[in-house]
């Protein structure tokens, strides 16, 4: 049956590569408008499907992932077996490092294999993940080497009222001649009573984390920081990063989750 579709996708939209993938993840049960135009539901489902495949995730429908998708409906694949196959996949590259600090733990898979598909877009071989889910402690300590190193002024720019009230705990602890273990507790207890996500989206759930993965990338792990910067922004015109910033010699990417 799967076969007879895959057959009659390829005759009726020949030369429509778009409308033929959306057609099959239609039959799929992935509930994909048949127009032509890429929606949030055709790139969750490519995504999804490039991941599993194994294949670069670009978000576009290219030959090998019109292959990709032709060959799960020919094998009788469903939206919710692909699912179940995208939750199960784990991560298997070798082009990324992580900090010390960082809790690789928290990050979808999906997420390491996609910014290795960008190093590989623009012709890079390594990356180092500075950042990814925080807790309090972590955003406190992060906050406060950054402060040491920068200065507080600098760091003003980048938060907001609750960011910068941490901020002041710094410097009025130091005014006092408190040690760095007290400062350090007074920014930990002031950012814990914070809601989460409204101080830094790196501090939230790991429910939350796994709706929207914010990861920071540093600079000096890249051989070509505009070349990476550049593919960074191509993906946010896609719709599959929603947002980038740069901050304290990183990028920080926020990348929605496929559902």
């Amino acid at each position: 049956m799967g076969q007879a579709v895959v057959a009659d996708a390829i005759d009726k939209y020949k030369g429509q590569p778009t409308k033929q993938a959306q057609f099959l993840l239609n039959y799929m049960n992935f509930n994909v408008a048949v127009d032509g135009r890429m929606n949030q539901e055709a790139l969750n489902a490519i995504l999804m499907i490039q991941f599993c495949s194994g294949i670069r995730i670009t978000g576009m429908i290219d030959i090998e992932t019109l292959d990709a998708i032709r060959n799960y409906v020919a094998a009788g694949f469903t939206a919710d077996r692909i699912r179940t196959c995208f939750n199960e996949m784990t991560y298997s590259g070798s082009m990324l490092a992580f900090t010390q600090s960082v809790n690789v733990g928290s990050i979808n898979p999906i997420t390491l294999a996609l910014i290795e598909s960008m190093l590989e877009e623009c012709g890079q071989s390594k990356a180092s993940i500075t950042s990814a889910l925080r807790t309090p402690e972590d955003q406190a300590r992060a906050m406060f080497n950054n402060i040491a190193r920068t200065g507080a002024n600098s760091q003003r720019s980048i938060y907001e009222a609750n960011g910068n009230a941490v901020i002041d705990i710094y410097v009025s602890g130091k005014a006092a001649g408190k040690t760095d273990a007290q400062i350090l507790a007074d920014m930990t207890a002031r950012i814990a009573a914070t809601p989460e996500g409204v101080l830094s989206l790196h501090v939230v759930s790991q429910t939350t984390y796994d709706k929207k993965n914010i990861i920071d990338i540093g600079h000096s792990s890249l051989t070509d920081i505009s070349a990476f910067f550049n593919t960074l922004n191509e993906y946010k015109e896609r719709g599959i990063i929603s947002r980038v910033l740069v901050e304290n010699g990183c990028y920080h990417i926020e990348i929605p989750m496929p559902k």
